[in-house]
Formats: C-alpha cells, structure tokens, sequence
C-alpha cells in the first residue's frame, strides 16, 4: 500500500526513530477501479532538513511512476499535532486492479475475482512482512459494500481493520457501487427541467379552439325571446334574467 511505499522510502532513516504510525484505508469498487488514502507519523527530530528533502524528491518520483501505472498519487505534509512528529498525508487512486497490484510490491497485495457461496466477489490479500520486521505501528481500514469473509475485525458495515497483523491479511468481498458524479447528476436534472418546461408550456396552450365555439354553449339550441342569451332545452326559466320560457318545440 502507499504508507509501506513512503515508509520504505525513508527506510534507514525510520530505524531507531521511535514511534511510526502507518495509517491507511483502501476502497475497492465494482468496476475494478481501487482509492487508497494514508498517513505516516514519525519523529521530526531524527531527520534532518537534507533528508526531509530528499524524501519529497523521492515521493515526487513515485508520483511519476504511478501515473505510469495509469493511476494517480499525491503527497502534502501536513500540520501534525504534535510538534515532535512529522506528518505526511497521501492518496492513490486507479481505475483498474492491475495497477493496485502492480504498485505495491512491497506490500504484495493479489486482487482477484472469485465466486463466493454463488456469489461474485473479490478476494484480496496482502502480506505486511516489511512493517513488521521494522517494528512499526501499522494500521489498514478495508472499505467494501459487504465483507463475506475475513481474518481482520469487522464492524458490520462493510469495513474490516487489521492491526499490526502477523502473517497475511485476507478478505472475501464484495465491492462498493460508484454513485452518480455530480456532473452527471447535474446534466440529468438540466435535461429534466427542459423537458417539464416544454411539457408544461404545452398544457397551458391547450387545444386550439375557435372563439365562436366557446361563446355558444354545445348544449344550447335556442335563445331566450326575452334577453336574447342561450339557453338549453328543456330548461323551464331562462338562466339569465330568470323569466319563464315557452314550450319548446321539437
């Protein structure tokens, strides 16, 4: 994962500097495509200006390779709370599987389609011999829409978290759906508008209908002798000034 990349970066550096905590999460999704977020604290006061440099210009390259792998990465150092520790924040994002393999060697992560209980799923593993070794403080959070199987601790909501895990780490999964991008849900909800506008606009017209068939009513077939207004057969009063009509003859 990237926090064992940047560890290993600063690898003869980190020894004998006390506490290191490597923090990360990693999301997989349903169309192969993976986010991997981390933070990495440790003592400030064993490097010095040069290595701090050194290491950034080392991160920028990792940058490099990993938009070579058709992923993408980014670094910050960040305000710690501590002033004695150095915290640095990074994310990693790729749209198919391969890339997330093939960019932690180190961490020898292996994704790979199965069916679980007749189910399609993904089981990933990842052996985490380096951080160990080194005696650092390591934490990975796994994200999926539901965790089948594991040997990490599950909270039931889709997320299982390995701490300082000896030997490999497992999970049977299956991955998360992406949701709608704002853009899209945007074009929609504009095509939407446009579409209940000209509906609307087309209920208020209504049918075309000429002036002289709305000012007779369709049930009136004669005129009062009295007023003048139509009134309708059968009627004895005129609806109008109320007189009595004659008989009305067919």
């Amino acid at each position: 994962m990237i926090a064992i990349a940047l560890a290993s970066l600063v690898g003869v550096l980190l020894l004998g500097c006390g506490s290191v905590v490597l923090d990360e999460e990693l999301t997989l999704y349903r169309d192969g495509s993976w986010k991997n977020e981390a933070a990495v604290a440790f003592p400030s006061s064993s490097l010095t200006p040069i290595d701090f440099e050194n290491l950034e210009q080392q991160l920028d390259e990792t940058t490099r390779l990993y938009r070579d792998m058709n992923a993408r990465m980014s670094w910050k150092r960040a305000s710690s709370p501590s002033p004695d520790y150095a915290l640095y924040r990074l994310s990693a994002q790729g749209r198919e599987l391969s890339s997330l393999m093939e960019s932690n060697d180190m961490g020898h992560v292996t994704v790979k389609e199965i069916e679980y209980d007749g189910r399609p799923a993904f089981r990933l593993e990842s052996r985490n011999s380096w951080a160990l070794e080194q005696g650092l403080d390591y934490r990975l959070t796994l994200h999926a829409r539901e965790i089948l199987e594991s040997n990490g601790v599950e909270d039931g909501k889709g997320s299982v978290v390995w701490e300082n895990p000896r030997g490999t780490m497992y999970a049977v999964l299956v991955p998360k759906s992406r949701g709608v991008g704002w853009a899209t849900a945007l074009a929609v909800l504009a095509v939407a508008a446009v579409i209940f506008a000209v509906l609307a606009y087309l209920r208020s017209r209504g049918p075309s209908v000429p002036m002289a068939a709305r000012a007779v009513p369709e049930q009136a077939t004669s005129f009062c002798p009295y007023c003048g207004k139509p009134v309708i057969a059968g009627m004895p009063f005129c609806g109008n000034c109320g007189r009595e009509l004659p008989p009305h003859n067919e």
